[in-house]
Parts: C-alpha cells; structure tokens; sequence
C-alpha cells in the first residue's frame, strides 16, 4: 500500500474516533474490556481443550493397555471366542468407534464389528504399526478420532500381536464449543458492565469539564468576576481552583496594568486596524486631545491629524490609516540618516510607518496634531505591535513635544547669534593677538635700545671710575648694570612665554629620553665646577610638541640646578610614574632650598617668585612657562616640598596614541 493511501486510511481512522472525552472514555473501556475478554476467552479454552485433549489420550492409551494385557494368555491359547467377548467388555465406553485384537502379522482375531474377523489390515497406517516395534503408539490423532495401539506381550516378554482402539473426539470439541459461548457471553457482559461504569464517570467528569468550558469562554469573552464552584475534591476541582487562582492574578494583574497604563506619563492608544478605531485610551490620552474616552474610543486617529487630506486606506493587514503629515523634523532626518532603528525616514508616509510596526518594528515619527478643543501640537508618535491573537492591533503612545520644538527653535537660533558673536569675537581676538604680537615686539625694540644706551654709558663709567670714582659709586655702576641685564633678560623671557601661546602645537611621536639629553647637554655650563649626583630613568615615548617640551624639561631642570646651588652634596633626579591608564606623570627632584607648601599655588603664575632676588636669581616666568606649555598638551602641573629639603615638580601628558 502506498505512502499516500495509508495516510488516506489513518485519516479515516482518525475521523472515526469520537472527539469529545466522553465518547472516548467510553469507547476506550469497552475497547479494553474487549480486547482484555477476548485475551482471557481465547487463553481459557485453549487451556481447556488442551486438558481435554490430554484427558482423552491417557484414558485411551489406558484402554488399549488393559486390552492388551487381557488379551494375552488368550492369544496364545488362539482362544477367538474369548479374545472376542474380552472386545465386547469394552462396548461401555463413551465415544469409543471401535476396538481390535490383531496378531503380530495384522490379522483381526476379535472387533467390536464381528464382521471384520479373520481379515488382515493393509492400510498403511497398519503395516507402519506393524513395522516399527513392540512401543504403544498413537497412530491416528485429529479433531475426529484418536487411534492407539497397544502391544500384547506374554509374561515372557515376547510380543504375539496388537490390541487397538479407535476413540471419539466429538465430546471434546462440542465441550470446547459451550465454554467458547460463555466466554463471548462473559466478554459482552464485562463490555456492557465497564460501558456503564464509564457512561456514569464520563458524566460525572465532563460535568465539571463543561463548567470550566462555560466559565473560561466567558473569561475570553472579557469578564473577569467569575468563579467556578469547586464542591468536591476530586481532580476537576482542583482544577477548578486553579483556575480561580489564575483568574485572581489575571485580575490583579489587570488592575496594575491598568494603574499603570493610567500614570503613564504619555499618552497611550490601542489601535485596531482592521477597524480604524481605538479601542482603549489612558488618561493622558484625553487631555492630550481633549476629548473623553468614549469619544476617543468612537474615534481614528486621522481625526487628529492636523493635515486637511486624508491619505489612502491601507490594504492587507491595515484597513485604516493615519492622515499624512505636514512635515518631518530635522531630528527625525537626522535619525534616519544616521541609521537609528526605528527612526521614520524622511517623507515616510503613516501608513507605511503603520506596516512596519505590524511586521514587528519599533517606529518613532513627528506628527503635527489638532486637539478637539483647536490647540495645534507636535508629538512624537511611537507605534509598535501588540501581539493579540490574530488580531492586528497597533500601539501608539504620544509625548507632546511643542515646547520642546519650540525650545530647540530658541537653541538654533540663539546658537546661529553665538556662532556669529563667536565669529565676530574670534576676529577681534585675532586682531587683538596680531596687534598685541606688534606691540611685545615694538616694546621689545623700544625697550632694548635705552637698556643697550644705559648698559654701555654704565661699563664707560666703570672703566672711568679709577680715575675719581670711589668705592660707593663704583658700586652703584655695578647696580645699574645688572639691573639692565636683569631687565633684558625680563624681557627675553615675556617674549618667549608671549610665543609659547601663540605657536602652532604641532604633535608628533617624541621620545622624552632623547629630549632630555639635549637638554642635559645645554644645561652643561650651569653645572661647570660643581659637583651633582645625578638620578635619570627611563621616559617613555609621547605626542606632543618637541620643541615645547624641550623648552619645558630646560625650564624644570634648570630650575633644580639654580635652587640647589647653596647645597653640599647636591641630587637632582628625573624620571617616570605610569600614574594611570589616561596619562604619564614626569617628576624632576631636587634636594635644594625647597619652598613652603602654604605657597604652592602660586609657584607657576607669572613674576610669583618664593625667594629673594639676592638669593637666586631669576625672573619668575619660567614655571610659568612650564605650566602653559603642559597645559597646551592636555596636561596638569604641581608641585611638593619643604624648606630646605628639597621639591619635586611634577607634569603629566595624556596618553594619546594618535597625533592630532
């Protein structure tokens, strides 16, 4: 049979069963008791053939023995007559078809039909009797007769003939027949009794099965307030109070989303599409429009839209639709081409917005909406797809976002009059820095030349001083001369802090071990004649501007020789602390003068000097520098000391691994 005829059969079969609980606990009882019966019917008369057959063949076999061993002294005394009536003895015997005495070559001495006397059997049953020995042997056996034969042996153990009887096996089959009818009559009876046991279970289940049925179509039909009754313990009312506990958290499940639905801070519809028409509303929804629940929920949504035109019913899963927008705002656009899922790409009608939101997208779109009471919004409208059942229903929540446009309005322009204050300003700025950048350097032609004047007639004066100068005046030339010295070396320094802020930063990958042997190189004649242990360690690689951050190690390093001047045994150390993941801190160490910590703030602002001129020179500009110059690379500065125990100076620079 093919593949497609059986699957054709199992169908049949199947259509054939009973669908209801019922009508299969009843038919699969009666098919069990049926199919049990029938096990229990067939097993039962086997058996009881078997024992019958058994019976018959031991009372046989016991029938021919006793022929057999009556008939001997007989058959040796050739004694007919005898060996006939010892035959007729056995006639008594119920079912007997007959009984023989034959000698050891097949003659008939004595029958139970006299008529068969005196002759010989030739059937071939016989002569296979006749060859096979002096053994009893059943040589016929059916449903019909049963035929054994006995040997007759003297008292000498020589075998002189046969005594044979032919048994009846009608009783045995017709005893076979009346158990067989009662078994059929037992398996009905046991049939109709489970029948009736499983009709009145079937009832008493499906009872209760019926009410759950009832009392769950009315659940999906939408009310909540029933109960089914549970006066029982059985299984259904177990059932039955599980389901009242279901119903009790769907209810109080209900009531938080409902609260919850309620305080939402947007206001929330549930579109039907198939019908265009809402069919629940918050309360946000109502004030958003204007309007009650029962007009919002007798209402679609293109009766808010602010456009005049209605556009095109939506076809296949969406029957209504939403009126075409006035516009799409530039953070829409924005999202749209920025890729942002779910962002409405620009021009994208509401219907298609509505299709994308019931093949499962998440969709945010402006809309322009009129309120009942004439107030004209902007929202932004959110829809997604409710799964229920196979309805289509879509969920559209709505912010009200007019003063936020509004806002962003304000932004853009008050940010288009600070780009243009800005442009404005930055002109000036430049200006300013280009008139400034003329004004250090007139000052510093214009300053340099009275200072050479006052430098030279000063060291004419010297040289002339032997000749009636005396010691005061003298020191008084020597005043004047470093003073100028001192302000030309003022202002050398103001014009290199005044560049440092204006040069490019142009960063490149440095290493801060080969700067700092320049550096140690050019600091070499500050150092002639004195005697520093010095500590270097290894700096790791940067970006920044090399030219800036020689200018800023010559500044630091310059620094420790200068204020370890008056120390014996001066140290000066310069080396690396991995501080963390964002940056490198660069530390220079001395065992110097130090300064008070109360003063530590003011060590890089510009002319902030802790000592006296007397006792070091300087022109306080240079950490100043330092911190201009690590500030323009993203960094920090600091300082830690002690009155004569020496400082460290400390700068970081990010790590940055591209060059800006």
């Amino acid at each position: 049979m093919g593949t497609g005829r059986m699957s054709v059969v199992l169908k049949g079969l199947r259509g054939l069963w009973p669908v209801t609980i019922r009508y299969q606990l009843i038919c699969g009882v009666a098919l069990v008791h049926l199919l049990l019966m029938t096990i229990f019917v067939f097993d039962l008369v086997g058996r009881q053939r078997e024992f019958l057959r058994q019976q018959s063949l031991e009372q046989t076999q016991g029938l021919a023995q006793t022929l057999a061993v009556n008939s001997a002294s007989w058959l040796l005394a050739n004694d007919v007559a005898g060996l006939q009536e010892i035959v007729r003895s056995v006639l008594q015997y119920p079912g007997l078809r007959y009984a023989m005495i034959t000698t050891d070559e097949g003659k008939v001495l004595a029958h139970t039909d006299p008529s068969r006397v005196g002759m010989y059997l030739s059937d071939d049953v016989s002569r296979n009797m006749l060859r096979t020995g002096s053994t009893m042997q059943t040589l016929y056996a059916d449903r019909s007769l049963l035929d054994i034969a006995a040997p007759v042996v003297t008292s000498t153990g020589k075998m002189v003939g046969w005594a044979r009887v032919g048994q009846g096996q009608e009783a045995i089959w017709n005893s076979v027949r009346i158990a067989t009818r009662k078994g059929v009559l037992y398996t009905l009876l046991a049939i109709a009794a489970g029948t009736f046991f499983a009709v009145l279970i079937g009832k008493r289940l499906t009872s209760g099965l019926d009410r759950l049925l009832s009392v769950t179509g009315q659940v999906r039909d939408g009310r909540r307030d029933l109960r089914m009754e549970t006066p029982d313990a059985g299984e259904v009312s177990r059932v039955g109070e599980g389901i009242n506990q279901m119903l009790e958290s769907i209810t109080s499940g209900e009531a938080r989303f409902r609260v919850l639905f309620e305080q939402a801070p947007d206001a929330i519809l549930v579109l039907d599409t198939e019908v265009n028409r809402f069919l629940d509303a918050n309360t946000n929804a109502e004030r958003l429009f204007g309007c009650g629940r029962d007009e919002l929920l007798n209402s679609g949504p293109e009766r808010f839209e602010r456009s005049e035109a209605a556009g095109p019913r939506l076809q296949g899963r969406a029957c209504g639709y939403f009126a075409g927008a006035t516009g799409v705002s530039r953070a829409e656009s924005a999202g749209a081409e920025a890729g942002i899922p779910g962002s409405a790409s620009a021009g994208a009608s509401i219907e298609n917005h509505i299709l994308r939101a019931l093949d499962g997208n998440y969709v945010v779109s402006e809309r322009a909406i009129r309120a009942v009471d004439g107030r004209e919004l902007i929202c932004e409208v959110r829809l997604s797809r409710l799964p229920w059942q196979d309805r289509n229903l879509v969920r559209a929540s709505y912010v009200d976002i007019t003063e936020r446009k509004r806002a962003e309005e304000e932004i853009h322009r008050l940010n288009a009059e600070l780009e243009q204050r800005v442009r404005v300003r930055t002109a000036e700025l430049q200006n300013a820095n280009k008139e400034l950048e003329a004004f250090s350097y007139s000052v510093s032609h214009d300053l340099r030349a009275p200072l050479r004047h006052l430098a030279g007639f000063a060291n004419l004066l010297t040289k002339r001083s032997s000749e009636g100068f005396d010691e005061k005046n003298r020191h008084y030339l020597c005043v004047i001369s470093e003073s100028a010295a001192q302000m030309g070396k003022l202002i050398d320094d103001i014009l290199s802090f005044s560049r440092v802020g204006r040069e490019d930063l142009r960063k490149t990958r440095v290493s801060m071990d080969e700067i700092l042997k320049e550096v140690l190189l050019l600091v070499q004649h500050d150092v002639k004649g004195r005697e520093i242990a010095w500590t270097i360690h290894r700096l790791p690689e940067v970006y920044g501007s090399r030219e800036l951050l020689t200018a800023a190690l010559v500044n630091l390093v310059s620094n420790a020789i200068k204020f370890t001047g008056k120390k014996s045994g001066a140290a000066i150390e310069i080396g690396y602390i991995a501080y963390n993941l964002n940056e490198d801190v660069f530390y220079v160490r001395d065992n110097g003068a130090g300064f008070d910590m109360r003063y530590a703030d003011k060590l890089f602002e510009l002319f902030q000097r802790l000592h006296c001129g007397d006792e070091f020179e300087g022109t306080g500009l240079g950490l100043a520098n330092v911190r201009r110059i690590v500030h323009r690379h993203g960094g920090r500065t600091w300082a830690e000391g002690a009155v004569d125990s020496g400082a460290t100076f400390y700068f970081s620079l990010p790590k940055k691994r591209e060059v800006e």
